[in-house]
């Protein structure tokens, strides 16, 4: 029961990860509040679009690079590796972001019976 609820709220926070405002706040939120990266709301929207798009194919070893040349922000989102969580098919993601130094963060996305990929508990 308590896995149960921990992936719903893991379900909606995923969904509000991927609204489109406010940015900053969805930022936060994906990267566990280490907002020290400083996106701009265009940087927000080119990482997530990176995101959303390794999630369509989320096979071991498939990357999207990302940039934005307005900020000098780039870096790029890998799948490490798939696995299963409690039945529901998975992806650990690796994001690399760039602006002066290179910042790792990982995370881990199931997706649920509807088809929609959200964060998974840790």
């Amino acid at each position: 029961m308590r896995t149960l609820l921990s992936l719903a709220l893991a379900t909606i926070c995923a969904a509000q990860l991927f609204a489109t405002n406010p940015a900053q706040a969805q930022f936060g939120l994906f990267l566990r509040n280490r907002g020290d990266l400083q996106f701009t709301d265009e940087d927000w929207q080119l990482f997530r679009d990176a995101v959303i798009k390794t999630l369509e194919e989320p096979n071991a070893g498939n990357r999207t690079e990302w940039q934005n040349p307005k900020t000098n922000m780039h870096g790029d989102v890998f799948v490490e590796n798939t696995l299963q969580i409690e039945g529901a098919p998975c992806a650990r993601l690796r994001a690399r972001i760039v602006r002066t130094e290179e910042n790792i963060r990982r995370l881990t996305f199931c997706r649920d019976a509807g088809g929609r990929w959200a964060i998974a508990p840790d």
